[in-house]
């Protein structure tokens, strides 16, 4: 996400926030939206493991497929 941080003051700037974005496409072995959800959810619980063996703050972690489900 680009930002512009040319604002910020020194002493701020070591405690700005880190986003990243990532993009993930359901992929032949996944037969549907709810086998992908379901990755996801694996995939985010792994992620919030990490994040607590690495001693870092845990901040939100957001995992969801960038599609919307047909009615």
């Amino acid at each position: 996400m680009p930002v512009d941080t040319s604002l910020l003051g020194e002493s701020i700037k070591p405690t700005e926030p880190v986003i990243r974005h990532v993009f993930v496409k359901r992929g032949g072995n996944c037969p549907n939206i709810d086998a992908l959800e379901r990755k996801l959810f694996v995939i985010r619980k792994q992620c919030h493991k990490d994040i607590r063996a690495r001693d870092l703050p845990e901040g939100g972690c957001s995992i969801s497929p960038a599609c919307r489900r047909a009615p």
